[in-house]
């Protein structure tokens, strides 16, 4: 006998009958017919991560009636051997669900021994989190939502009372085709289970994001939603009277898997840098604990900046992936004022000729504010007449002749 237990959430982008299918052959090799001997009983299934079109990894799956708990794999699949027959109940536990602020589980589902017991269940989808936490219309596009936690690094407790605070700017195109600049923003104040919300987020613009907690502040980031518009992410911000250091350890590579040596990673925050080995290998020590920027340089690669969670105890090494830059050349502009006065009476027409002196305003600048007879003194062919007076210039081809 197979009881199929009722889908929780419609995923999207999978196939449902595709993956059910998937599940029972999955069921039908690790549950035999001669099964009917047994007194116990199996439950199958998947968890399909729709928010995202894939399927959860790595949560947690717990059954009434039993401790054990499965965790999904790469595929979402868990599975329970041995389970005692009756009405059961499954439920998922993963820290984007923490973040969302939601709770995931099955309907209450009667199996029997020596049966089988197959399952799919999925986070709600982008739309329906959106019309669900923020009362969006159903053909709204433009605007999305970004939520998480703001956690104790040193405890791993929420935190109530801070404020996270999301700032754009908008371009708004007013009578005359006028540019506006419009700065916006949202305040979101986490409840007690530290979860904050901030929903008419733009999704096509960069949103400066910043966090407080008591006086202290987590690292001002950039972020943009695109095209999924849930957002989720939880930040760490340490009391103030923490005193607690982390490590942060990881290997740099290039999008083919190469080790980047050479390469200078650093929290430059906290002045805290070190430079990757032979082996793209790094390792900061004396990090203090919370939310950090984590930057890496390299000439010839893109840099990069991203956040890490800095706990007090040593995590594993985490991969980090530089692309290679391909260098663009700034605009080179060139740009050139034509003088339509000086055009209009002949002076350009008759400087190209180079016959006779052409001053300039430059050429006049450089005499210091001098009078008109000093300016025509200059000129090759013209001197001052000392015997008329200041003022006074004579050619010097023709000395009868003064001006």
């Amino acid at each position: 006998m197979l009881p199929l237990a009722p889908v929780s959430a419609q995923p999207e982008n999978i196939s449902v009958k595709k993956s059910l299918a998937a599940l029972l052959a999955f069921a039908s090799l690790a549950h035999p017919s001669d099964s009917a001997a047994q007194k116990k009983a199996s439950v199958f299934g998947a968890v399909v991560d729709s928010l995202h079109g894939g399927w959860l990894a790595g949560a947690e799956v717990t059954i009434t009636g039993s401790t054990t708990v499965a965790l999904t794999d790469s595929l979402g699949r868990f599975r329970f051997d041995s389970v005692s027959p009756g009405i059961k109940q499954v439920g998922v536990f993963h820290p984007l669900l923490e973040s969302l602020g939601i709770s995931l589980g099955s309907h209450p589902f009667k199996i029997g021994s020596d049966s089988i017991g197959v399952l799919m269940l999925g986070v709600p989808s982008a739309r329906s989190l959106l019309r669900q936490l923020c009362n969006v219309r159903t053909g709204e596009k433009t605007s999305g939502v970004m939520m998480g936690r703001v956690i104790d690094p040193d405890l791993g407790t929420p935190v109530q009372g801070s404020r996270v605070t999301f700032r754009w700017t908008d371009y708004e195109v007013k009578r005359r085709k006028r540019l506006n600049l419009a700065p916006q923003t949202v305040v979101s104040v986490t409840d007690e289970s530290g979860t904050f919300k901030a929903c008419g987020l733009p999704i096509d613009v960069p949103v400066r994001m910043q966090a407080w907690r008591n006086g202290v502040e987590a690292p001002d980031m950039e972020i943009q939603i695109g095209g999924v518009p849930v957002a989720v992410t939880d930040i760490a911000i340490r009391s103030a009277d923490s005193r607690a250091f982390g490590i942060v350890t990881g290997k740099l590579t290039d999008t083919a898997g190469v080790a980047i040596s050479g390469a200078y990673m650093g929290v430059e925050r906290v002045g805290v840098s070190a430079m990757t080995d032979s082996s793209g290998q790094f390792s900061l020590s004396g990090v203090p604990t919370g939310t950090q920027i984590l930057v890496g340089r390299k000439i010839g690669y893109t840099p990069m900046a991203l956040p890490v969670l800095v706990g007090p105890d040593p995590s594993g090494r985490v991969a980090y992936v530089m692309s290679k830059s391909v260098p663009i050349l700034e605009d080179v502009r060139v740009r050139a004022n034509a003088n339509v006065g000086l055009a209009r009476v002949g002076f350009t027409r008759r400087e190209e000729t180079a016959l006779g002196t052409f001053l300039l305003a430059a050429d006049i600048e450089k005499l210091g504010n001098p009078r008109l007879s000093e300016v025509l003194g200059s000129v090759y062919g013209l001197s001052p007449d000392p015997a008329r007076g200041r003022g006074f210039i004579k050619s010097t081809r023709d000395a009868k002749s003064t001006v």
